[in-house]
């Protein structure tokens, strides 16, 4: 609901998408589909936050962040660019999660921080009960993981 305009907002699909703000955000169906996708009751549960968190990363990266435009490949790296400049920014990194999320969709890895794992419990059988969210040297991707949520996902 619009409050401002007093009308609803008809969501279509399972995220709105908004690149001028640059957010993404599930809609009640993509949230439906995360939960049965990661096997979580509630999604918005506070031991589940950090996972909504990934996902909301993994979108952004993929849908939100884009090559040659926000963030080039040099030598292997992520490499900002500056939106104002078009000058490349090395040494600066998106806060928050957001630059290993972009570097995971680029299967790109930056030194010691390639080595940074974090996880969280699963009852899925088929994915193991610790799955690697940004990989090691044997992890799997947060773009692995995502990726069948990704592909039941539309705009």
């Amino acid at each position: 609901m619009n409050a401002l305009l007093k009308e609803e907002i008809q969501e279509e699909g399972d995220f709105v998408l908004d690149e001028k703000a640059k957010s993404v955000v599930l809609t009640q169906e993509g949230v439906a589909k995360a939960e049965k996708y990661f096997s979580v009751d509630n999604l918005s549960d506070p031991e589940n936050l950090e996972l909504q968190h990934y996902i909301n990363n993994a979108l952004k990266a993929n849908y939100n962040m884009h090559l040659d435009k926000d963030y080039v490949i040099h030598e292997g790296e992520i490499v900002i660019v500056d939106e104002f400049t078009g000058r490349m920014m090395p040494g600066r990194r998106y806060s928050d999660g957001l630059h290993q999320a972009i570097e995971a969709k680029e299967n790109t890895r930056s030194g010691d921080r390639a080595e940074l794992k974090l996880s969280f419990s699963s009852e899925d059988p088929d994915m193991g009960t610790e799955e690697m969210l940004y990989g090691g040297e044997n992890g799997e991707s947060m773009l692995e993981l995502v990726s069948d949520l990704r592909n039941d996902l539309t705009a």
